[in-house]
């Protein structure tokens, strides 16, 4: 069980967290198939996992906007398609800034130490997305 779901949104793969206050694990990644495929995997994330807050992590540029691009309007209808699936579930926008070059650091760092590659990047990106989460909130 755990609280929090972190999803990295990409046009062809979403990579996924999952935690409690405090501590986020990387959990995996899924092909981005269309929202409404998309939605379906995150709706059984829920579902498995006793999720009752998603946390998306929101690309925004260095002076905090959100560009507009292709991405971002796809990242939106998503998450407008999961409040529409899965109503009672908190969603949560949060800034993934240089969060997918964090996880290839943390990727490189794992390889040196002789650690394979049974975790993707994308899923990195989410996990690093959840942690800032929770350590932005700590006191």
């Amino acid at each position: 069980m755990a609280d929090y779901l972190s999803l990295d949104f990409g046009t062809k793969k979403i990579g996924y967290a999952t935690g409690s206050v405090g501590m986020a694990f990387p959990r995996g990644v899924f092909q981005n198939e269309g929202i409404d495929e998309s939605v379906l995997r995150v709706s059984a994330l829920v579902e498995e996992f006793g999720i009752k807050t998603i946390i998306v992590g929101l690309p925004l540029n260095i002076d905090e906007d959100m560009p507009e691009n292709r991405q971002n309007v796809l990242l939106q209808e998503f998450v407008e398609a999961i409040k529409s699936k899965i109503p009672d579930v908190k969603i949560i926008y949060f800034d993934e800034r240089l969060s997918t070059f964090e996880a290839g650091q943390l990727l490189r760092d794992a390889r040196s130490k002789g650690f394979s590659d049974a975790i993707s990047k994308d899923a990195l990106a989410a996990y690093v997305i959840l942690q800032r989460f929770f350590d932005k909130r700590s006191p």
